[in-house]
C-alpha cells in the first residue's frame, strides 16, 4: 500500500471531496444545472445555495454556493439558501431546458444593515432570462402573489396532521413556488391541488423546532395526500436536535408516494423545562 506524506493525503481527501460533490452535468448537453451565487465580503459570505432539490436536502457546511446540481429536463422542486446577516429560504419550481445552466441570484438594497432589503430569484446564466421572478425574502414581507387553490376541474387535495397536543403540525407551506395562505396549520384543512405534477415545499412548524422539504408529486385527480412525518427527540438537548422524518401518503390508494426522509430541523427553543416526549411520535 502507497504511503503518502500528511499534506499529500489532505490534498487528496479535499480533492476526492470537490469531485464527489461537483455535478457530472456540466459536459452533458441533455441535461441542465443550477447553482448558487456568492460574493465575498471582509465579514463573511454573502450568496445564495441549493438547499434542496426533489425529495433531498443538501446541507453540507459550508453552503456549497457556487456548485452546480445537476437537473433533467422538466419540472424541479427546489429550496434555495440565502446567507447574510440572516438565512432565508426561498420555495420555487423551475421548469428544466436540456443544457441550459441556471443560477439563483441576489441583490440586497438600502444604506444600513437595519434598512436591507434582500431579493431572490433565478435566471438563465446564458441569456439572462428570469425563470423564476423575483422575491424579497428578507425582512420577511407578506408575498405579493400567494397560491389560489383551483376551484374546479381535475383537482385532489393535500393535508398535514397535527401533533397530539395540537403544538405543531405538517402543512404544504407552498405549492409551485408560490406560499399558501393557511391560518392555522394545525386544523389540517385539506388543500385543493391541480391534478398533473406539483412542485411543493411540505414543512412541519410548532414552537420549538421547524422542518423543511421540497418534493415533486405527481397529483392524481380525486385522490387525498397526506403529509407523514416523525419526531424522535429522545436526544434533544441543547446538543442535540430531534430526528425529523417527512414522508407523503397517498390516503386513497394507501401507498406512499414519497418516501421516508430525513432531514434537517432549524431549532427554535432550547427549552429545558419543557420535557421532550422521549420517543417517536407520528
Amino acid at each position: 500500500m502507497t504511503s503518502y506524506p500528511h499534506a499529500v493525503r489532505t490534498a487528496l481527501v479535499l480533492l476526492t471531496l470537490s469531485v464527489a460533490f461537483a455535478s457530472p452535468a456540466a459536459a452533458d448537453p441533455s441535461t441542465a444545472t443550477v447553482r448558487g451565487d456568492l460574493e465575498r465580503i471582509s465579514l463573511g459570505n454573502v450568496g445564495t445555495y441549493i438547499y434542496g432539490i426533489d425529495g433531498r436536502m443538501i446541507h453540507p457546511s459550508p453552503p456549497m454556493y457556487e456548485n452546480p446540481i445537476e437537473l433533467t429536463p422538466g419540472a424541479h422542486s427546489l429550496l434555495i439558501g440565502f446567507n447574510a446577516s440572516k438565512y432565508a429560504l426561498l420555495p420555487a419550481r423551475i421548469d428544466a431546458k436540456a443544457g441550459a445552466s441556471y443560477v439563483a441570484r441576489f441583490e440586497q438594497t438600502g444604506q444600513t444593515r437595519d434598512e436591507l432589503v434582500s431579493t431572490v430569484w433565478i435566471e438563465d446564466a446564458a441569456s439572462g432570462e428570469i425563470v423564476v421572478p423575483k422575491r424579497q425574502i428578507w425582512p420577511d414581507a407578506k408575498p405579493a402573489i400567494t397560491y389560489v387553490p383551483p376551484a374546479s376541474g381535475a383537482t385532489a387535495t393535500i393535508q398535514g396532521k397535527a401533533t397530539t397536543d395540537r403544538m405543531g403540525a405538517s402543512f404544504a407551506r407552498a405549492v409551485d413556488g408560490l406560499p399558501t395562505s393557511i391560518a392555522d396549520v394545525t386544523r389540517a384543512v385539506p388543500l385543493a391541488l391541480a391534478a398533473g405534477p406539483r412542485a411543493l415545499l411540505i414543512s412541519f412548524a410548532s414552537d420549538r423546532i421547524i422542518a423543511n422539504l421540497p418534493v415533486m408529486l405527481d397529483v392524481k385527480a380525486g385522490d387525498r395526500y397526506v403529509i407523514g412525518y416523525e419526531i424522535d427527540d429522545s436526544r434533544f438537548s441543547s446538543q442535540a436536535a430531534p430526528i425529523f422524518k417527512f414522508w407523503v401518503e397517498n390516503a386513497t390508494t394507501n401507498k406512499r408516494v414519497v418516501p421516508e426522509t430525513k432531514v434537517p430541523v432549524r431549532v427554535l427553543k432550547y427549552d429545558m423545562d419543557v420535557k421532550p416526549a422521549h420517543g417517536r411520535r407520528k
